[in-house]
């Protein structure tokens, strides 16, 4: 029985010590992927409801565990997720940062700082009822900006909850890294939808020339692929609905 014991100990230090290492702040020399951030990511499954974000003021009153991938991804649940990291700021002059996350919409997501000083600010807090313009950064994904001076540790904690997937990427950004970001998801959505809306205009043209039904149908067709794929992006509850936020839910 001893030898057992002793055999089990040995197989699972290696897994002890890189959790361990994953346990350790997140150095920040400037943006941290998805892929980087996940790696010291942290989570708890509050099947219940009953966390909130005071109870993470004190890190061992909430037990988390890290994640077993780089995408935070717990199928279809009904209970609300929190994720956990510590960062410190390693630059010497980067003062600004963006929370970055990879999605247009879920039903309620929240991000908190917490400092080292025990002071709580709250980055973002949104739920099936805010309007688009309740976002701080005006993008059709979420962003939450925020300030981490250089050598200053704080630690950040999300809590959201999605009537679908639970699968929710995410970065840390610098204001510099997500403009390049901003910029060629908008250079990709202006060819999309230019050369849509050239098709559109291209079957109304014929359906007036020709008067034919099928031109009707295809323009249908068309209208209805945009608002998909624009839906999809985050800009039609940007521009289209940003005062209906329950339509996204069923868009």
């Amino acid at each position: 029985t001893l030898a057992l014991l002793v055999l089990a100990l040995v197989m699972a230090l290696p897994q002890a010590l890189v959790h361990a290492a994953d346990q350790r702040p997140l150095v920040l020399s400037g943006p941290a992927s998805m892929e980087v951030l996940g790696r010291h990511l942290e989570y708890n499954i509050d099947a219940a409801w009953q966390l909130t974000a005071q109870d993470f003021i004190n890190p061992a009153t909430v037990s988390t565990q890290p994640l077993a991938a780089a995408v935070p991804d717990f199928g279809y649940t009904p209970a609300k997720i929190w994720l956990r990291v510590p960062v410190v700021n390693g630059t010497a002059a980067q003062d600004d940062w963006r929370f970055f996350v990879h999605s247009n919409f879920t039903q309620e997501i929240a991000i908190y700082k917490f400092g080292s000083d025990g002071g709580v600010t709250t980055l973002l807090d949104l739920n099936r009822g805010s309007p688009f313009r309740a976002r701080p950064v005006n993008y059709p994904q979420m962003v939450a900006p925020f300030e981490l001076n250089p050598g200053e540790a704080a630690t950040l904690v999300v809590s959201y909850y999605s009537q679908g997937s639970s699968r929710l990427s995410m970065s840390l950004e610098t204001p510099e890294s997500f403009a390049r970001i901003a910029a060629v998801s908008q250079a990709k959505n202006y060819a999309f939808y230019g050369m849509m809306l050239v098709m559109f205009a291209l079957v109304s043209a014929a359906l007036i020339v020709l008067r034919q039904p099928v031109f009707a149908a295809f323009s249908g067709y068309i209208l209805s692929m945009l608002t998909y794929v624009s839906h999809s992006d985050g800009v039609a509850f940007q521009h289209l609905w940003s005062d209906f936020p329950q339509f996204n839910s069923i868009a």
